[in-house]
């Protein structure tokens, strides 16, 4: 059994236990999202008091790695996300389908919104041999931020936005997000 646990003040509470929980995100909303059963939940939070508020809820079926931006924005993969033709795809609150962004043939994965909502980091690629790209998802364009050979690979985004840091190799690295300078 695996178990979504928060960690304070040298205490450690148990959230939720669970066979496969995995890749647990934080959102303003006051929710905890993760990994499950090949979905993904969200389990009431109170960052006040650090506990759990009620009961888990699924957020969509046959879905994975879930990103929160600082506004509540989620963006998540289909499960089958491992398939050449993944790509991303923006839906707002009302279900109203935006800009579909990346390349087909060129496999998305481990997506994660700028603190702004605006952007999202992804892997592209399938290891050892992968980039990381950011998607204007206004826009609907994309430019690749790393070109280093090898694994590039699980962005995230510095609280301010103005940077990427990523595993590069065995590594973990960071690059301007607007590409500017060297890792």
């Amino acid at each position: 059994r695996l178990e979504l646990y928060i960690a304070s003040d040298r205490t450690r509470r148990t959230l939720f236990q669970g066979r496969g929980v995995a890749r647990p995100v934080y959102s303003p909303t006051g929710h905890v999202l993760f990994e499950f059963r090949g979905g993904v939940w969200k389990l009431p939070f109170s960052l006040s008091s650090l506990a759990v508020a009620g009961e888990p809820i699924l957020v969509a079926d046959d879905a994975r790695d879930p990103s929160i931006g600082r506004d509540g924005s989620l963006v998540m993969l289909p499960g089958n996300s491992g398939s050449a033709d993944a790509r991303l795809t923006w839906v707002d609150r009302n279900g109203k389908i935006g800009p579909t962004v990346g390349q087909p043939n060129a496999p998305v994965s481990h997506p994660r919104i700028s603190p702004d909502g605006r952007l999202v980091a992804a892997t592209v690629g399938i290891p050892p041999d992968s980039a990381i790209w950011i998607f204007d998802t206004s826009r609907g364009t994309d430019r690749r931020l790393t070109f280093e050979s090898g694994q590039n690979a699980f962005p995230s985004w510095t609280p301010d936005g103005h940077h990427v840091v990523y595993q590069c190799g065995t590594k973990v690295c960071s690059r301007r997000a607007d590409g500017s300078g060297s890792r």
